[in-house]
């Protein structure tokens, strides 16, 4: 048993990260028990699920096949939905008609049956099982912002006390990875302009192939006053996407908002909280060999 991976219609692929040989076995028609190989779909990236392949070792030529697809996310997903878009030798039986789209919980999973069968094969030594998976979730960050009176500002500054001042990033661990970046190092002076750079980069082994509008919103602290931006338009106290970002190799191009510091009291420390809403597919192909009958 093997995984081979292709690019298709220039969707990146998922790769084999390993084959596990389990203790349980199955019947094929013909009455042999056949192991089950694990086939792990997620690897070679950052990825907030695992999709596993549980396969025969081998498909009978004239025989039933059936086998399972188990997908366990570690965070909410929406709209998984899973696509066999070739069958190789197989002709589907069952299973496939329940492959619609679902809302799948965190650290839980879902598991979907499908039975084949195939015909004479001839002489074909192996065939293949071309397969997609689409679905939506999120990526999170949040990052200080930290702005000092003017007297307050230059006082640190004269006594080397700036870095001083608590500042932190955290952010969720997903395949779209979101970095803030400031043109001015933390803290700011009040009334000082600063830019905020945001960078978006797919860390993960699949594809994805934009960022649409509205699908990414930051709120803006009150602690610092929008200017303008290139990609964003300011709704409330919010910042929204306002037009698509395409990704090439993996990346999407740089966005720059300008900001006015506004400090509120002395030392005025805040935080700005990024979202962003993305699709992500997987595209795998399962090579399975064929005995005769």
């Amino acid at each position: 048993m093997k995984l081979n991976v292709s690019r298709t219609r220039k969707r990146a692929v998922f790769l084999l990260a390993t084959i596990v040989v389990l203790g349980g076995c199955v019947g094929q028609s013909g009455g042999a028990m056949l192991s089950i190989m694990d086939i792990q779909m997620s690897g070679g990236g950052v990825e907030d699920m695992t999709i596993t392949a549980k396969v025969p070792e081998f498909a009978r030529s004239g025989g039933v096949f059936g086998w399972q697809l188990v997908v366990q996310p570690t965070v909410d997903v929406k709209n998984f939905r899973f696509e066999i878009y070739d069958h190789g030798l197989f002709m589907a039986v069952s299973g496939e008609n329940i492959i619609g789209t679902s809302d799948i919980n965190a650290n839980t999973t879902k598991t979907f049956p499908l039975t084949y069968t195939m015909g004479d094969a001839g002489l074909a030594e192996s065939t293949d099982i071309k397969m997609r998976s689409f679905y939506v979730s999120n990526t999170t960050i949040s990052t200080t912002v930290a702005v000092l009176s003017e007297v307050e500002y230059f006082q640190r500054k004269a006594q080397g006390k700036l870095g001083e001042i608590s500042v932190s990033t955290w952010s969720s661990t997903n395949p779209l990875e979101l970095t803030v970046s400031w043109s001015d190092p933390m803290p700011l002076l009040d009334a000082q302009a600063v830019q905020m750079y945001v960078d978006y980069q797919n860390s993960g082994s699949g594809f994805i192939e934009k960022l649409g509008i509205g699908e990414v919103t930051f709120i803006v602290p009150e602690n610092i006053q929008f200017v303008t931006c290139d990609d964003y338009k300011l709704e409330g106290n919010s910042i929204t996407l306002k037009r698509d970002l395409d990704f090439v190799q993996k990346q999407a191009k740089r966005s720059t908002c300008t900001f006015k510091a506004k400090a509120s009291g002395t030392i005025d420390s805040r935080s700005l909280v990024g979202t962003a809403l993305y699709t992500y597919e997987i595209d795998s192909e399962v090579t399975v060999p064929i005995i005769q009958k």
